[in-house]
């Protein structure tokens, strides 16, 4: 297995539990921005300690900063979203199989704009997912 898949993989069951979580938080009813910005503090926290431990020194070009607010309120956005979402009473089994459809935005821009090669094998994996979030969600 790749050194890529292998940490997708990792990506994968930690972003589970990041959902399980927040289900597993609302029920609590926590004031969701409180929530997530003590989530956003522990994520700052660990790249601090990840950036001493590599001691490599602080570097960002304008255009990455700029990229990295972009990204910054569309992750902000998709986590409010989400738990407001779960908080209304959505059920997870629904909400996170309809938020995991941003593989196929991701999908799409990446053919898009990276210009990666479009394969049957690769339609067919988009179909299938979506087809398998319309089974879950139903």
């Amino acid at each position: 297995m790749s050194t890529s898949t292998t940490l997708s993989l990792v990506a994968l069951v930690a972003f589970g539990l990041t959902n399980f979580f927040w289900k597993f938080a609302t029920p609590s009813k926590p004031y969701q921005p409180s929530y997530l910005m003590i989530q956003g503090l522990t994520y700052i926290a660990v790249m601090v300690i990840i950036h001493i431990v590599q001691k490599q020194q602080f570097t960002l070009s304008v255009k990455l900063t700029n990229l990295a607010i972009i990204t910054g309120i569309c992750a902000s956005t998709g986590a409010i979203g989400t738990f407001l979402a779960l908080s209304s009473g959505g059920e997870g089994s629904k909400v996170f199989p309809i938020v995991g459809l941003n593989m196929v935005v991701a999908t799409i821009l990446s053919i898009i704009f990276f210009r990666e090669p479009v394969t049957t094998q690769k339609l067919l994996g988009l179909l299938f997912g979506i087809t398998s979030i319309l089974f879950l969600t139903r």
